[in-house]
């Protein structure tokens, strides 16, 4: 699927239902977080109905180390990340220390590599940009 590469960050797109977020941030570093977006937009979410899908806070740290209590909630709507739908469409809220890095870069929100588990992410870094998914080879037997 297409992608941007500007001023060293990797940009793709994605959906969460009707909203689409064109300039989603691909963050390589390994994390529990599948996409996380502004408060706006997960304010606007619908989700799933039942106590069973509440939001849970997750607990992680931010890249220069900082405790951080992430909303998550799985939505009532399809998400899709480049050319993947999440499987479950669970989808965080952006942590307050994050959301002003993130805007600097004029991206929508942040794709953690937690949504591409067994998968590997091929990227075309030519002009125009492209990133893919493909599932990893199980593992042979010797």
């Amino acid at each position: 699927s297409p992608a941007t590469v500007s001023e060293g960050t990797l940009l793709i797109s994605g959906s969460i239902g009707a909203t689409h977020l064109e300039r989603l941030l691909f963050d390589t570093g390994s994390g529990p977080f599948t996409v996380q977006v502004f408060p706006a937009t997960w304010d606007a979410l619908p989700s799933l109905p039942g106590p069973a899908t509440s939001p849970t806070p997750v607990e992680g740290h931010s890249y220069d180390g900082a405790l951080l209590h992430v909303q998550s909630k799985l939505v009532a709507a399809t998400v899709t990340l480049g050319p993947k739908t999440l499987t479950p469409p669970l989808v965080y809220e952006m942590p307050e220390n994050l959301r002003p890095i993130v805007a600097r870069r004029g991206a929508t929100g942040i794709v953690g590599d937690a949504a591409f588990l067994d998968q590997q992410i091929i990227l075309d870094m030519r002009e125009p940009a492209r990133f893919g998914v493909i599932d990893s080879a199980p593992p042979t037997m010797r």
